[in-house]
């Protein structure tokens, strides 16, 4: 995800305040699959880059998009660990699989 960083100098705020203030939801990330690409989300950061559009991404957003991220993660992790249970206890010793965790906690932050 881009980080945008918002300028707090008043000469900025003043002299040429952003046409448009685009509040960040939730549900426009996670319905992407947490990926924001694509032509829609170009155009959105070259009017940023230009100073068209201001990006807000309140905190609670940005916590309720970790949270769903790491709750995704955890549930198929889990799942892809029954599986390959089931596959091992079908599967002779030497030809089954270990399962290797991923570190949720070094991806999510």
């Amino acid at each position: 995800m881009a980080r945008i960083k918002k300028s707090n100098s008043p000469a900025r705020q003043s002299a040429n305040p952003p046409s448009l203030r685009a509040v960040l939801d939730a549900n426009a990330v996670i319905g992407r699959r947490y990926r924001l690409e694509g032509p829609d989300i170009a155009i959105l950061k070259h009017a940023i880059s230009l100073g068209k559009v201001e990006l807000i991404v309140p905190k609670v957003v940005s916590e309720e998009i970790q949270n769903k991220y790491r709750e995704e993660i955890t549930k198929a992790e889990q799942q892809i660990s029954s599986d390959i249970d089931k596959l091992n206890i079908l599967l002779p010793a030497k030809h089954q699989h270990v399962f290797q965790p991923v570190a949720v906690d070094r991806i999510v932050g």
